[in-house]
């Protein structure tokens, strides 16, 4: 990874414990901007706003989903590049959110070092 570059991140889920591995790990990516939101409308606004180059963004949320949230942040973005955090592996709504435009997915129950090496990919092929 290009350590001259000045990434943001913003990541999604209505789990602080999620959020926490992520940031720490985010951080020890070297990404200078970590941005965090813990449902779908909040996320909306904070990417609207921010224009994050990576959104890490949870299937399963209350308030508003990942998948109604991915819609919106299309919408502001064709080209942004959002990729799905989810505990539940490959599912239906996983795959709803390929079709809808998700670059790719992310288990979050990975080992530390394939979650690692998967933030990493997701880095490498944002903008």
């Amino acid at each position: 990874m290009n350590s001259e570059l000045k990434q943001s991140v913003l990541v999604v889920d209505d789990a602080e414990s999620s959020r926490l591995i992520l940031r720490i790990l985010l951080t020890a990516l070297a990404v200078e901007t970590i941005l965090e939101a813990e449902n779908g409308a909040r996320a909306v606004d904070v990417f609207k706003e921010q224009r994050p180059h990576l959104t890490l963004l949870d299937v399963n949320m209350p308030v508003m989903g990942g998948h109604e949230a991915l819609k919106l942040m299309l919408m502001a973005d064709p080209d942004a590049h959002i990729v799905m955090l989810t505990g539940e592996g490959h599912t239906d709504a996983v795959d709803v959110c390929l079709l809808a435009g998700a670059k790719d997915y992310i288990r979050k129950d990975l080992s530390p070092e394939k979650l690692k090496i998967r933030v990493e990919i997701a880095l490498r092929h944002s903008r």
